[in-house]
């Protein structure tokens, strides 16, 4: 699964100044549709094997349906007006802009892997 921040619109396009996570392939469901989380209100996003977004309060957590993911695979946590990208001791490992890493505050489309 590749996860990219939103590309920053010039204002006029964009009403919305909340920043998205965009879900761009999912490797067990390749044709399943891309999708776009607002992290609007949130402060933590957990990417973990399941069925779907869900919304628990301040967190959004994203489940995969794949088998090979780890149950927590990695989180996101707000620091101000960024995001730090935490591998969650997963057995493939967590890549930023295809680098592996334990964690790293991201940046606007900062793409991030996980295997």
């Amino acid at each position: 699964m590749t996860l990219t921040p939103a590309i920053p619109r010039p204002l006029a396009r964009s009403g919305n100044k909340a920043p998205h996570l965009f879900e761009v392939l999912d490797g067990a469901a390749p044709t399943r549709p891309l999708a776009r989380h607002s992290l609007a209100g949130i402060d933590e996003v957990l990417l973990c094997r399941g069925d779907g977004p869900t919304r628990e309060g301040r967190t959004l957590r994203i489940g995969l349906p794949d088998r090979w993911m780890s149950t927590v695979h990695a989180r996101l946590v707000r620091e101000g007006a960024c995001f730090r990208v935490e591998d969650s001791g997963s057995t493939n490992g967590t890549f930023i802009n295809g680098e592996p890493c334990a964690s790293a505050r991201s940046r606007t489309s900062t793409r991030c892997r996980s295997d």
